[in-house]
């Protein structure tokens, strides 16, 4: 493995500080606790923040004086992790090299971003100047980990590093069809009683989910309440449903006109996360395709509260595909997020 205290000449985009004299070396940081660190400015600095190449930050980590914008970030994380450890560049690394807290540039060399956290085949990275702000849960393939132009750690090269940062201990679960982006979320699902399998082997996460499947999934979610009023949908009662539809009735999540068979939406997914969860005013969402006259004001605080709650995002930097159709994963995905505080950090989907 390939190691030098600094790399080539950047390229301008990277607007770095004149370098200063590498540290000594510094007795090596715990991942957990560099996850913890990073974690806690969430609080500072929340999903949407405003952070451009306007913003600044002077490092503590010796290769670099400082930097703007995506750099900015990425130092400011990285001295909340490691203070004052020294850091060191890698031009060639493994994927088992990277570690919670290190530095990647990526996209052609014009974009820095920090690991949050490190799976199998994933990490979970936060980064400043996304869309001109501060975002917090994308994620990165090994294959894009590899081909970084760089990775700058602040663990000392002699030191042996701990293992991969714990998720919530749930049982795992039985199912072979599910992929890695939602296998949390369907592990956590079936441990609460949300949802379970189609089969005892099978979870079907590209199936398409119903306005009924949804609603119920969030019934459940709360503790499956008793529902404060009937609804006057045509409900025999033994629907499987039926509760969490009155539930959702007498709670003004859904009207008179809801349809419990037709397709769940990501823009109603959202809106009955956001009614159910929260319901507080949210702005901020700057998508095309999510307009006052297109999603009503119900719709424009919904999405802004997925966005900066780490619930989803957007289909593209301007686009939110409100009418794409959600599936059984991606809607047990929103739900994980939206329930489980540390969630809000995985890939938006």
């Amino acid at each position: 493995m390939k190691t030098r205290a600094m790399s080539v000449l950047l390229t301008l985009v990277l607007c770095l500080g004149t370098a200063v004299p590498a540290q000594a070396a510094a007795p090596e940081a715990d991942q957990q606790q560099a996850y913890q660190a990073i974690l806690a400015m969430k609080e500072q600095y929340p999903e949407g923040t405003p952070w451009t190449n306007d913003n600044h930050y002077a490092w503590n980590a010796g290769i670099y004086s400082g930097g703007y914008g995506c750099v900015a970030f990425a130092f400011l994380l990285s001295d909340a992790a490691f203070g004052d450890l020294p850091a060191r560049m890698l031009t060639e690394f493994s994927f088992s090299d990277v570690s919670v807290g290190d530095i990647l540039r990526i996209n052609d060399d014009t974009h820095s971003v920090v690991v949050l956290e490190v799976h199998d085949d994933h990490v979970v990275i936060a980064e400043g100047n996304y869309n001109r702000s501060v975002h917090w849960g994308r994620t990165l393939t090994a294959q894009q980990v590899l081909a970084a132009d760089n990775l700058i750690t602040r663990y000392p090269e002699s030191g042996t590093q701990t293992p991969d940062v714990p998720s919530p201990e749930v049982p795992a679960h039985p199912f072979q069809d599910v992929p890695s982006w939602c296998s949390d979320a369907v592990s956590w699902a079936v441990s609460e009683a949300i949802t379970t399998g189609t089969s005892s082997t099978t979870f079907s996460p590209d199936r398409v989910c119903a306005n009924a499947d949804i609603l119920t999934f969030l019934w459940r979610s709360v503790g499956s309440p008793d529902p404060a009023a009937l609804s006057p949908l045509p409900l025999s009662g033994d629907e499987w449903y039926a509760n969490a539809v009155h539930w959702a009735y007498g709670s003004g999540i859904i009207g008179p006109d809801f349809d419990p068979n037709a397709p769940c939406t990501r823009i109603r997914a959202i809106t009955f996360l956001w009614q159910a969860l929260d319901n507080g005013y949210y702005t901020g969402s700057a998508f095309s395709d999510v307009t006052a006259a297109s999603a009503g004001m119900d719709g424009l605080s919904a999405v802004a509260w997925a966005v900066q709650n780490g619930v989803t995002s957007g289909t593209s930097d301007t686009t939110f595909s409100p009418d794409k159709v959600c599936s059984r994963g991606e809607i047990v995905t929103f739900l994980h997020r939206a329930c489980v505080p540390s969630a809000s950090l995985k890939e938006a989907a």
